[in-house]
């Protein structure tokens, strides 16, 4: 029977689904959720972060030449000259950024100084000072096209006291006390996540005790651990942002005990907390990747170290286990102050390693799961840093066009399609049942210094905006969770560090990025490339594959002893379904046992196959396989010395009755697209190429049949699943 003619004979079906109540479905992953790092305080910001630029001016200098920086210049205790002195506030602005206007600034001084703008476009006026308070007040009237900003304060001495106190500059339209722009809280607003790796010297800070952190009270925020917390937790409750926080590497105890007890008492209590230990400790071009690869060798010199638990002393093994400690006593001090003890709640430990190092993050889940216990008791997710690029074209061709370089970070996107990186730490979060991985950063990476306008070009080049919105899909394919985006604010596109930011000017706010992260925020999530039980399973398909040749072969790779091979499945619901494997083996014996999420569930038998010069494909006695709610990893090991290779594998049961994924089920339209599918009509859904469209409704391996429609109303009607 063609399937055009199935579908007539049956089309009267439709109608028994009439009135059904329409059931929302509780899919594993429902939206996106999209966030950003902040960058770190400094003059030649373009992102109009601080309403106060003294906070992010530079150190203090001489009040002709302030760039000079901090020569000779004699400060008090609270940080304030002592002398004439001048300073930096702005430099490298842009012409036409809305930063035109009247600031005003006021201070403390002994005298009636003389206030200079040095090297700098505008004027001063209304300069005066009250003979009461010794508060000197005054208003810069700064152009539209002004690129920088200097001041310089002379004549300061009375004779006694020199220099000046509690300096404030605030931008045209700030009020006294205001922390940030109303421009920048409109441009982080659209966040669900802010990272503040940058804005707290995470890679530059050697502060370890409490006490010497950058408190609120300090008249710059370019030092110690930059950014004070307060500021940012009251940036994160102004956007009802999560906050993510990077723990300095040299912290105590006691400054992770603190600071976990300011966020638990003023970041609002429906936010959560991203916790990191410092930023890419395996990176030892760091000072902490320094620091932590020296502190391990030195505990395994030492000896008495359960960071050779096993016998392993290679130490590259050891410092990615001594990272992993470090992140684990971070995140019990975290859930102790907020008394919990489930580090997917409000508390949210991640654990990071280096995206193209697979053995990395085994190396560290594996040492805190034989010594500590499972990692889903003491961390969130694991972090990586996905970015897309086109560098071996960028630095072997200095002479590029911008279709040229589009090309390349076209290739650059398709690349975490092909090279598994994504789909092994995906399966390796799931395999742990810790939550979906999380992008700790991520993005367009534009850096090296050539080729720097053509790429500034191809930033603002509409196609620019495909590709980040198809990376971030991708991204959310694989399984990807919360992506925090390398950068927020503004900043130059045409320079050899990359053109990280999202804008290069902050009255552009609909720049192919911003438009890119907002259209993912918006839209539904694409659907996840796992197969869904029940389902079949390719098993050619798992994360040790060879990329370029795997489905040249009828079955998977040589499966020997002690080896598995790992899949990513998914259900809305817990099930338990029969689990059929088709396979090739000349051993006698042979079995495999099947795991998931780290939970042995069944030993498989797999019968021998008779002739042992060709490959056949047989299928072993189905066992009964649980799966809990959402995504998890199944794992197929073998028992036996000999190998074997495998085909496929039936997650057995029923499809859903939800056939159009559209959350809504049961429904008339479940039923019309159904037949309209098995017409030959275009997929109601989006399928992922790893999947085609599913009509075969019963995964018996047989279709268009029957036997399939038969199937989908029993099941509709409230039949059970043959």
């Amino acid at each position: 029977m063609t399937r055009l003619r199935l579908v007539r004979g049956l089309a009267a079906g439709v109608a028994l689904c009439a009135g059904f109540a329409a059931v929302a479905q509780s899919p594993f992953l429902t939206q996106s959720r999209i966030g950003a790092g902040v960058e770190s305080l400094r003059d030649w910001s373009r992102s109009q972060m601080l309403a106060d630029l003294v906070y992010s001016g530079r150190a203090w200098g001489s009040p002709t030449d302030p760039w000079q920086g901090q020569s000779g210049i004699i400060l008090d205790a609270n940080g304030w000259p002592t002398q004439d002195a001048g300073m930096i506030f702005m430099t490298g602005q842009v012409p036409s950024s809305g930063q035109g206007g009247i600031y005003h600034f006021s201070f403390e001084c002994a005298t009636l100084p003389e206030v200079r703008l040095v090297a700098s476009s505008g004027t001063l006026q209304n300069v005066q000072r009250d003979s009461v308070t010794g508060i000197v007040t005054g208003e810069i009237v700064f152009p539209e096209d002004g690129t920088q900003l200097m001041l310089g304060f002379f004549n300061t001495s009375d004779g006694t006291t020199g220099g000046v106190r509690n300096l404030r500059l605030l931008r045209p339209g700030a009020t006294p006390g205001q922390l940030f722009t109303q421009r920048f809280i409109d441009h982080v607003n659209r966040f669900d996540i802010l990272r503040f790796m940058d804005t707290n010297m995470t890679n530059q800070t050697t502060v370890s005790q409490w006490s010497n952190r950058t408190q609120m009270t300090q008249p710059n925020w370019r030092s110690r651990t930059g950014m004070p917390y307060e500021a940012e937790i009251a940036l994160c409750n102004t956007v009802d942002a999560d906050m993510f926080i990077c723990v300095p590497h040299l912290a105590d105890d006691n400054y992770i005990r603190q600071l976990a007890r300011l966020i638990r008492d003023t970041l609002e209590p429906q936010r959560n907390v991203y916790v990191e230990f410092s930023n890419e400790v395996w990176n030892i071009g760091f000072q902490q990747g320094i620091w932590n690869r020296d502190q391990a060798a030195l505990e395994v010199a030492a000896g008495n170290t359960n960071l050779t638990y096993d016998g392993n002393t290679n130490p590259t093994v050891t410092r990615f286990r001594r990272y992993a400690r470090e992140s684990k006593r971070v995140a019990d001090i975290f859930m102790q102050e907020f008394n919990v003890t489930n580090p997917r709640g409000r508390v949210r430990p991640i654990l990071s390693g280096q995206t193209a190092r697979l053995d990395i993050y085994d190396y560290q889940l594996q040492y805190i799961n034989d010594v500590y216990g499972p990692p889903r008791n003491y961390f969130y997710s694991i972090g990586v840093a996905p970015y897309f690029e086109a560098w071996t074209l960028d630095t072997t061709n200095p002479n590029l066009t911008v279709d040229q370089f589009i090309t390349g970070l076209t290739a650059g996107v398709a690349k975490w399609n092909t090279d598994l990186q994504l789909e092994y730490h995906a399966t390796t979060a799931a395999w742990y049942n810790l939550a979906p991985m999380v992008a700790y950063e991520g993005g367009v990476d534009t850096r090296f210094n050539s080729n720097l306008n053509v790429k500034r070009l191809a930033t603002y080049d509409e196609r620019m905006f495909g590709l980040c919105k198809t990376f971030l899909d991708d991204w959310h394919r694989q399984v990807g969770g919360d992506f925090v985006w390398s950068v927020a604010g503004a900043g130059p596109w045409n320079i050899s560090s990359g053109s990280y930011t999202l804008t290069e000017n902050m009255l552009d706010q609909a720049t192919t990025k911003i438009r890119a992260l907002d259209a993912v925020d918006a839209a539904p999530l694409p659907p996840l490339e796992v197969t869904r039980v029940p389902g079949v399973i390719d098993a050619r398909r798992h994360p040790k594959r060879n990329p370029a040749t795997w489905s040249q072969s009828p079955g998977s790779a040589m499966l020997l002893q002690g080896q598995g091979f790992d899949y990513m499945v998914q259900t809305d619901v817990p099930r338990t379904v029969p689990v059929t494997i088709y396979h090739s083996t000349s051993e006698a014996n042979a079995s495999v046992t099947l795991f998931v999420g780290g939970v042995e569930n069944a030993t498989v038998q797999l019968p021998i196959n008779p002739n042992p010069n060709a490959v056949e494909f047989f299928a072993a006695q189905p066992v009964n396989v649980t799966f809990p709610a959402g995504v998890s990893t199944l794992r197929v090991v073998s028992n036996r010395t000999q190998g074997f290779v495998l085909q496929t594998i039936i997650l057995g049961g029923c499809d859903d009755i939800d056939f159009n994924r559209n959350g809504i089920f049961p429904e008339d339209q479940d039923v019309i697209d159904y037949f309209n599918t098995l017409a030959g009509a275009p997929c109601p859904y989006n399928p992922g190429p790893w999947e085609g469209c599913d009509i075969d409704f019963n995964n018996n391996g047989v279709f268009p049949e029957d036997q399939d429609v038969i199937d989908f109303f029993t099941t509709l009607a409230g039949g059970t699943c043959p």
